[in-house]
């Protein structure tokens, strides 16, 4: 699913979805196609894995060749919204700036490539910007770099959130089925977070982070369901589900 940056917000979530900590090094491109004013470039990093940007209205970039299918290292990852590199300030048409590490000053660090040796970097200005994400690298530290997207972004704390909500939607909405297994309440039942992994679905090419937790009777311990929630790579819930067996 495509994210579109829109304003500082989606900025910010885009710099955090993508931070490579220190390790500007595993950031490499390894696609890149350009046709009538607009950009699709594939990147890699072992922190998230596989992402693509796409641009439109590409008003200017340097250092890109027009080929595809090749595979380039790059600094790393840094976006900006600016309305001041068209000679004026123009808030109602701003521009998306997208560099591999470097925070452009001006239109003259582009057009020039004087200032910080801006020649050696990667720089995209467009009109519009959206992102997704595409994959895992086959080398990523899947273990740690998982641990991290969860913590950042509370995913534990929003899976029993939904777990509850859940439940009682169940409780209310099969009261009959629910009695046969002697749950009146929460009180009912004992849950416990199982696990959260990446997963690779046949029937899509897209890579979702799917959170488990399973409940027993708080009576006599028994198994009794589980619940499992499913984010995609921009941390949207795209199914849950309350499942009693």
């Amino acid at each position: 699913m495509w994210t579109e940056i829109i304003n500082q917000k989606s900025v910010e979530d885009f710099m955090k979805k993508t931070d490579t900590m220190e390790d500007w090094e595993t950031l490499d491109i390894i696609s890149l196609k350009y046709e009538k004013h607009s950009l699709s470039m594939i990147v890699e990093n072992t922190t998230f894995g596989r992402l693509e940007m796409f641009f439109e209205g590409v008003r200017q970039f340097s250092r890109i060749d027009y080929q595809t299918g090749f595979y380039t290292y790059c600094h790393g990852s840094f976006l900006q919204i600016r309305t001041d590199l068209c000679g004026q300030v123009r808030h109602d048409k701003p521009l998306i700036v997208w560099t591999d590490n470097y925070c452009v000053k001006s239109r003259e660090d582009i057009l020039n490539g004087e200032t910080d040796n801006i020649q050696d970097k990667i720089v995209v200005v467009a009109e519009r910007m959206k992102y997704r994400f595409i994959g895992i690298a086959e080398n990523t530290n899947n273990e740690y770099s998982l641990k991290k997207i969860v913590e950042e972004n509370y995913l534990v704390e929003i899976a029993w959130d939904k777990f509850w909500e859940n439940f009682d939607s169940y409780i209310k909405e099969k009261k009959v089925e629910a009695l046969q297994y002697r749950i009146t309440g929460r009180e009912d039942i004992k849950p416990y977070f199982e696990s959260y992994a990446l997963k690779h679905f046949p029937d899509s090419s897209e890579t979702f982070i799917v959170m488990t937790i399973k409940f027993y009777s708080a009576e006599n311990n028994e198994y009794l369901g589980y619940y499992d929630i499913v984010f995609n790579m921009n941390l949207e819930i795209t199914d849950d589900f309350f499942v009693i067996e």
